[in-house]
Parts: C-alpha cells; structure tokens; sequence
C-alpha cells in the first residue's frame, strides 16, 4: 500500500515539475522573443535615422524614427518583464493570474496595466497544477491514507490487546507508528523534490538553489507535521477507522478549500473594491471627453509649462494636444485609480493577515515566497514599472512638446528597466510568519492530542 502510494506521488510530483516548467518556459520565451524584436527594432530605427542624418533616406510619414512622439509611444516601446526565478517552474504562482510583462509607451499606464492575456476563467480560478499544488492539496490526503487506522485498524484486526501487553502505552504507541509513517512519506516528498528539480533542468548544486530547496524542504516537513498532527488528534478520539477516514477528510476539505474561500469572501465585504469593468468604463469615459478637448488643453498646458513651447508652430502633429489632453485626464484619474490600488492593496492585506487560521493559505504564501511567485513580488514590479513609465514619459514627452528631433545619442541614452529584488530579509520575514502560523496550529494540536491520551482511553 505505502509503495503504490509512493508511486503515485512520484507520477504526481514528475508530472506537475514538467508541468510548470513547461508554463515557466513558454512565458520566458514570450518575453525572449518580446525583447529580441524589439532589439531588432530598434536597431533598424538607428540605422534608418543614420540614413536620414546623412541624406541617404527620407522619413517616412509615421515612422519617422527622429520625431519623439512616435517613438516614445509605438515605434520604440519597451518590453519590461519580471525575471524568472529559480524555483519558478515548482510554483506559478500569479504568473498565471497576472501580466508577467508590459510593453511600456507613452500612453497612459492603464493602456497596458491593464491588458491581459486570454485565458480561460476556469484555469485562472483553479490554478496550475504544479509542484505547490501537489504539496498543498494532495499530500495532505496522502497523509492521511496512510495514517487514519493507526490505532483504530489495530484494534479491528484484534491486534491492539496484544501489543497493549507489552510494556508499552497507548501514547508512545500512536506517537510510534506516527513517526514511521512521517519520516517514509516526508522523506520520500523531499527527495522527489530534488530528483523533480534536476529533471527540470534546475541546478540542484548551485548555491541559491539548495538554499531555496532547503527552505522548501523545511516549510514541507511542517507543513506535513501538522497533518499528521491533525491524524493523531482525531485518533486519539477512539473511533472507527471508516469514521475516522470521514472525519479527516473533512477537515481536510475545510481547512484546504471552504476556510480560505471563506476568508475570500469577508475580505471581499470588508474591504469593497469597485468593480474593474465600471472602473475601465469610467477611465473611457473620461478619456472620451477630453479627445475633443485637445486644442484648448494643449493652450492650458503651454501656458502652465512655458518651458516647454516650442519656438515655432508645430505644423501636421496632433500628438502634442493629445498628451496635453491625456496629462489632463491623468490628474482628474489618479484619484479614483489610486483609490482602487488602495482598496485592493487593503483587501489583500486583510487575506495575508487571516492566512494564520488556514494553513493550506499559509503554505501557499510560503511556497510561493520561495519560488518567486508571490503577491508581494508581482505588486513589487508593477510599481517599478510605474517608476519606469514615468521616467519613459519624462524622457520622450517634452522633446515631442519642444517639436526637438531625436539623434542617434538619444537612441543610447532611452530608459532603461532593471527589476530590483526586494531584500532577502523580507522575504525571509513573511515565509518565517507563514511557517511559524502553521507550527502554532501544529503545537496546538500537539498540546490537545496529548491532554486527550490522558483522559480518553482509546482502546476501545
């Protein structure tokens, strides 16, 4: 029975790490081929505007790679993407729920914060079945297959009374056959692990993997201590094997699916946010009404930016009352759009802070943590590609409202985006309160199975 369940775990293990490696790859080569034609893109502009400079070529109507309002804002957009992380492919995390790269212009931010792939609600709402997945959801049911009769399946074979007459008791007993069943099944999760790391092409001797690997080791074996924890508690009651089969997996069902979409809920009702269509349609709207308001916008903005004027009649070019307008639009939006990042920032602090009642929601922070994949991260390169839009506007916008052509040198000196990681410390922080959760409830329930043993015979 242990061996066909250990073969199963492994066909599981193998096939979620090819899983996510497959998803990890597909997205890297996305944004590989994202970066390589914009690459190629850019350098036939600086060729092209070589040409130009040396009277070899004539610009041409709308992709004059020397007029900055094009090129800032489709002819040079840039590609920014949140790097891969080591232990991605073992956990997508948001990957899949969120946008993994924008193309940054000068267009305002929600032209591309907002886009997302098309994807199937469905797969968006399950997730992708990988390594995390199988650690979160399925090894707790292997946890308890394998321990629910410990007691209960000794006395029904008429077993227990014998082994009740060695100088044994019922503590050290349940305590015992426990333990085994933990160090096999643990054990043999670790070692799939690794063996499903290197399968995946992942590094298993570089140092920044082992240390991730060895932290994901350590969040599996209390993680799994807990539902053994759990196993033992609900042994220590003295039931039936088939009851106690039932009663596990619904606590099981509980803790792993109704709790956190409980959690869901209240978060949802406590901290309301706007709906996303309504808050797109008001971004529309808005947008709507100050198109036909450009003319008079861009006298506002010349008169409130002198600077910026150019010293002569900007002839043929609406791009320089469209920003003015968009700048317009922008300070009536930031309002209501920050706003909703608030509400929704609120709204997943309040989540973060209830994940100590489930540890399923515990473990997946974690996991995720470790992989690369977490909430936390992705919020993190969103605002770093807020700061680089702004420096992208701030580079293009007033040489297009100067009418000022770009050079060569420009081309050189573009913005450039580089992700910095947060601090290993804060990271470390959120999975050491993730595991320290789980090792609270799994003391608790240490502290009641024991005071149970005291006061409740079990033998039946």
């Amino acid at each position: 029975m242990f061996q066909l369940m250990v073969a199963l775990l492994s066909a599981l293990m193998i096939y979620a790490a090819s899983n996510g490696a497959y998803w990890i790859d597909l997205q890297s080569r996305m944004i590989e081929k994202s970066i390589s034609e914009e690459n190629e893109r850019l350098s036939s502009m600086r060729q092209e505007l070589h040409q130009i400079d040396a009277g070899q070529a004539q610009p041409k109507l709308f992709r004059d790679p020397a007029r900055a309002g094009w090129v800032g804002e489709f002819l040079g957009t840039r590609t920014v993407a949140l790097p891969v992380a080591v232990l991605s492919p073992f956990s997508i995390g948001h990957r899949d729920l969120y946008p993994y790269y924008f193309r940054v212009s000068t267009l305002s931010a929600e032209n591309f914060i907002n886009e997302d792939e098309i994807e199937n609600p469905l797969n968006l709402l399950a997730g992708r079945f990988d390594v995390a997945f199988v650690i979160v959801f399925v090894l707790p049911l292997f946890i308890l297959a394998v321990s629910y009769d410990v007691i209960s399946g000794e006395r029904e074979d008429g077993t227990l009374s014998m082994l009740m007459s060695q100088p044994v008791d019922i503590k050290r007993l349940l305590v015992g056959q426990l333990l085994l069943r933990a160090i096999a099944l643990i054990g043999a999760t670790i070692i799939l692990c690794f063996v499903s790391a290197v399968l995946v092409g992942i590094n298993v001797l570089e140092a920044v993997a082992l240390s991730l690997l060895t932290a994901w080791s350590l969040a599996i074996v209390i993680y799994a201590v807990f539902w053994f924890v759990v196993s033992a508690l609900v042994n220590s009651m003295g039931k039936s094997s088939a009851t106690n089969a039932v009663a596990l997996f619904a606590v099981w069902l509980s803790l792993s699916i109704i709790v956190p979409a409980v959690f869901g809920l209240i978060a949802a009702k406590t901290y309301p946010v706007e709906s996303r269509l309504e808050l797109i349609a008001e971004i529309r709207d808005e947008r709507n009404r100050a198109a036909g308001r450009s003319n008079e916008r861009l006298t506002e903005f010349y008169r409130e930016h002198p600077e910026l004027r150019p010293s002569e009649p900007i002839k043929n070019d609406y791009m320089p009352g469209f920003y003015a307008a968009q700048i317009a639009r922008e300070e009536k939006l930031l309002p209501v759009l920050l706003s909703y990042e608030e509400q929704l920032a609120r709204q997943n602090a309040f989540v973060e802070r209830l994940r100590v009642f489930s540890p399923s929601m515990a473990m997946t922070s974690v996991l995720n943590d470790v992989a690369g994949t977490s909430l936390s991260r992705y919020q993190r390169f969103v605002a770093q590609v807020y700061r680089f839009h702004s420096e992208w506007q701030a580079f293009f916008l007033p040489k297009m409202f100067r009418g000022e052509r770009l050079s060569v040198s420009d081309y050189e000196a573009f913005p450039k985006f580089q992700f910095v990681e947060e601090p290993p410390t804060a990271v470390l922080g959120r999975a050491l309160y993730g595991l320290g959760s789980v090792l609270f409830l799994t003391v608790a329930g240490g502290i009641a199975v024991s005071r149970k043993l005291k006061t409740c015979s079990i033998t039946g």
